[in-house]
């Protein structure tokens, strides 16, 4: 099982490792139909003839921005043995009452465990904890 604990600081070379990009075979298409009485938009799941490769670059900007960010309190990281496996950093935002999440991943062979799921559920309590 995960652990998972609140960030007080960020390290953008764990960053890049937790997060180095991703290979996608499918892409939403979005359509929008209007009536004089309805708008509707739909999302439709399409197959890639040629696999999408998306490689971050976590420049000095977002690391600073993302410090910036965890040291608010509402970013988590999750490990198994010490080993980190999973990121959120999210962001609270008093204007309108979120907690906006900029961030989440977790590493390739800890997917389809929960591992992310468990990170959604900590930001869903952080934000019910301050009242977002």
């Amino acid at each position: 099982m995960a652990d998972i604990v609140q960030m007080d600081s960020l390290d953008i070379d764990l960053l890049r490792r937790l997060s180095p990009g991703y290979v996608s075979n499918a892409r939403y298409v979005v359509e929008k139909h209007e009536s004089p009485t309805r708008t509707s938009i739909d999302l439709n799941l399409v197959q890639l003839a040629t696999p999408y490769v998306k490689q971050w670059e976590w420049s000095d900007d977002y690391a600073e921005r993302y410090r910036s960010v965890v040291a608010k309190g509402t970013s988590f990281l999750a490990s198994e043995h010490s080993t980190p496996i999973g990121i959120a950093i999210a962001e609270p935002q008093q204007w309108n009452q979120i907690l906006n999440v900029c961030e989440i991943h977790v590493t390739e062979h800890a997917r389809r465990r929960g591992i992310g799921r468990l990170l959604m559920d900590k930001l869903s309590a952080v934000a019910r904890e301050r009242e977002l």
